[in-house]
């Protein structure tokens, strides 16, 4: 144990440690076969990127999206009817050929759609479609797009990182288990750490989106590389004693701790630049979020995750505008779709499968909306400051609904955003201060709608309970007797509900309110 905790702490000290300024060579001339480094942020002469060597190769089924032809299959028409068509595919390699067949059409900026296939094939395959371009443009790529581009290559590299760690199989002894560590798990450790490094340094220096896929990919990295050390199984003997086990993992989760807080970091980075664009469904930020909750568990990022809303109203896809606009992930809906009136009820409502871009919350902030385009906009916002964890959003969806919000929807979402506004600025204020940091969540507004008993009296019971369970009193088995009170009501009135809120994960109301009673007997001593 004494030999191995320091190795371990040595090993996990040394990949943490902060990279010297990288060197990037420059690119030899397009007959050397040149590729294109990332530089958007400022017009700076290409360099070609160099590939960590713990970078696995992308993976063969790569080479079908590569593969797919961009040009003389493109359908005759209008180019998005047949870019909602593409979209609409569920087969990854169906879509992406027909998303492949479109890239040569004018009215798509060059680039634009081989980013989005990028985003849309398997994660590993994003340098693989990327590089080409980057390489070798067919003219000039705006810096926003080429920082995008560049950004979707690191997230791709990330990706195929940490996914074939050493393992050591059959019955663990010391004696195998140190062998095992120097021979094979230690080297792992050292290359797989480089090339986090090297891949975030990439990343830092690009601009825009681009800068937050990157980002949030490097955070979700250093997540994954922290869990996956700790997971390493200890010996028989070393696990058959307890205090043996817990000095191991403490010293082991010192040695990890810079490494772990940086994740942190660059993942809030990226979660920030997902919120400012107004992404609502996107998989890197669901991941993000898992990670930093199971090892920053205290952070509560997760706490809104179970604050109810009412379904949505059927989705219209009627038009090629309104399926574009619930299947574009966010950052393309405002360049391929940047006449539509965004104050349009259906095409409101399809942008909450995705997000609503910042530059639509600009055009609805300024226009006149009608209550049902004003209930939606607010759920926009309100979604987003649930995932987000940032109050503005709250404050922002109690401004567009106003003093006296039509209609029973309109209450809800406003009670809500009332309860929630005063909480952190967004995640990255949560994880350092806690979910309420101004004061705690006022929830009259929640209990005043519940008493009304309209359509959505259970579901706002229920969100007062759980805000109100956010910010505890402290050691007050009272309050837990009061909130389960309070969840108790609830799963009352939401027993009219066919199913329950998709957000409670198949639970009741009353579960909640068992857990708040098991608090409350647990503060004063007694069996729940």
């Amino acid at each position: 144990m004494l030999r191995l905790v320091p190795l371990f702490a040595f090993v996990c000290a040394c990949a943490s440690a902060p990279p010297p300024a990288p060197v990037v060579p420059r690119a030899p001339g397009p007959a050397a076969g040149a590729s294109a480094e990332a530089v958007p942020a400022k017009r700076q002469p290409k360099t070609q990127p160099v590939v960590p060597a713990a970078v696995p190769s992308p993976p063969a089924a790569c080479a079908e999206f590569v593969a797919h032809a961009t040009s003389g299959c493109a359908p005759v028409g209008p180019v998005r009817p047949a870019l909602a068509s593409a979209l609409a595919k569920e087969d990854l390699v169906a879509r992406d050929a027909a998303l492949a067949c479109l890239e040569a059409r004018e009215e798509l900026p060059l680039g634009s759609l081989r980013a989005l296939r990028a985003e849309l094939a398997p994660a590993a395959c994003g340098d693989a479609l990327v590089m080409p371009v980057l390489e070798a443009p067919a003219k000039p790529l705006g810096a926003e797009l080429e920082s995008t581009l560049a950004g979707l290559m690191v997230s791709a590299r990330f990706s195929r990182l940490l996914a074939d760690p050493p393992k050591l199989e059959g019955a663990v002894d010391k004696q195998r288990f140190m062998s095992f560590f120097v021979e094979r798990l230690s080297p792992w450790v050292l290359s797989e750490a480089a090339a986090i490094e090297k891949l975030s340094a990439e990343g830092a220096h690009l601009a825009g989106y681009g800068r937050g896929v990157a980002a949030i990919a490097a955070g979700n990295a250093d997540l994954r590389f922290v869990q996956m050390v700790r997971d390493v199984p200890l010996p028989d003997e070393m696990k058959a004693d307890q205090s043996v086990v817990d000095a191991y993992y403490g010293e082991l989760d010192q040695a990890l701790e810079p490494r772990k807080v940086r994740g942190r970091d660059a993942a809030l980075v990226g979660l920030r630049a997902f919120a400012e664009l107004g992404a609502l469904s996107d998989p890197r930020v669901a991941s993000a979020r898992a990670l930093l909750n199971e090892l920053w568990a205290g952070s509560r990022i997760d706490a809104l995750d179970r604050v109810i809303l009412p379904p949505l109203e059927a989705l219209d896809a009627s038009t090629p505008e309104l399926v574009l606009a619930a299947r574009l992930p966010t950052f393309y809906t405002k360049t391929w779709l940047p006449e539509l009136d965004a104050s349009d009820p259906k095409l409101l409502r399809a942008l909450l499968e995705r997000g609503v871009p910042a530059a639509y919350r600009a055009k609805l902030d300024a226009a006149k909306l009608s209550d049902h385009a004003r209930s939606l906009y607010a759920r926009a916002l309100v979604q987003s400051g649930r995932q987000f964890f940032r109050a503005s959003d709250f404050k922002r969806a109690r401004d567009v609904l106003g003093v006296s919000p039509s209609g029973d929807l309109a209450r809800l979402l406003a009670a809500l955003a009332q309860a929630l506004e005063n909480g952190p600025a967004d995640a990255t204020e949560l994880m350092l201060k806690g979910p309420f940091v101004r004061g705690t969540g006022d929830v009259s507004a929640l209990d005043a709608e519940a008493a009304r008993r309209g359509r959505f009296a259970g579901y706002a019971a229920f969100d007062a309970a759980l805000v109100l369970a956010l910010a505890p009193k402290q050691d007050d088995a009272a309050f837990w007797d009061g909130v389960a009170k309070r969840f108790e009501r609830a799963d009352k009135l939401l027993a009219a509900e066919p199913r329950p809120p998709a957000e409670l994960a198949g639970k009741r109301a009353r579960e909640f309110a068992e857990a708040a009673r098991s608090t409350a007997a647990a503060l004063r001593g007694q069996r729940p």
